[in-house]
């Protein structure tokens, strides 16, 4: 079965996401996002994937994601037309965390974080449609996302608050777990996925996200 499936698609994953306060290092109060995908890889196959840290916090506010990229030696790539191929984070979030349907609801969310898009006076986070979704989630309004990026040589630190304004159907009192899925990508360093890459509908289809649980 293994030469068949990547040993993570056999498994379903849920991560703990720390309380934190708005202004908080996610990088240093939370553990990063595990790298789940090299999960039974035989040391040969996507070597490159672990590349970046990645971290998620969150409280009644909002959810806060931070991402650090290190070993560039290139100046990073964006294209203003397709943000999903810059260089950056791709995020998908469902604030109800659905394991039971192949497209998404009103209630997931995918967001490309851009830090390139920075020195072209372009905005660092794009809201795109949740590919067949049945229904799109609403848009995020103007400062619903905050962003913060720091390009050094080497590579860059990306900080983003989404608001409560910006996750429709966000209540952790009531819904304490998430679904959540990342794609980093980068033009010389490669790709990192959560869980399984693009042989895997993962972009347009819940089910294969991991949850993410809330704790207080």
């Amino acid at each position: 079965m293994s030469d068949v499936l990547p040993a993570p698609f056999l498994f379903h994953f849920a991560l703990p996401v720390p309380r934190v306060e708005r202004d908080a290092d996610l990088l240093e109060a939370c553990h990063p996002w595990p790298d789940v995908a090299a999960l039974g890889r035989d040391g040969k196959a996507e070597e490159r994937s672990e590349f970046g840290r990645i971290a998620v916090g969150w409280n009644e506010t909002g959810l806060g994601v931070a991402v650090e990229v290190t070993g560039k030696r290139h100046p990073l790539v964006y294209d203003p037309l397709e943000p999903w191929v810059s260089d950056g984070l791709s995020l998908w979030i469902d604030t109800r965390n659905t394991r039971n349907v192949h497209r998404a609801t009103r209630f997931c969310h995918q967001f490309c974080l851009i830090p390139g898009a920075v020195a072209e006076g372009e905005p660092p986070v794009v809201q795109l449609p949740v590919p067949r979704a049945k229904e799109d989630a609403p848009t995020a309004g103007p400062g619903d996302v905050s962003v913060t990026i720091d390009v050094r040589d080497d590579g860059y630190r990306l900080d983003a608050w989404f608001a409560t304004a910006s996750l429709h159907g966000f209540d952790p009192e009531s819904s304490p777990r998430l679904g959540g899925y990342y794609h980093l990508k980068d033009a010389e360093l490669g790709d990192r996925y959560t869980v399984v890459g693009p042989e895997f509908p993962f972009s347009g289809d819940p089910s294969l996200w991991v949850t993410l649980e809330l704790l207080d």
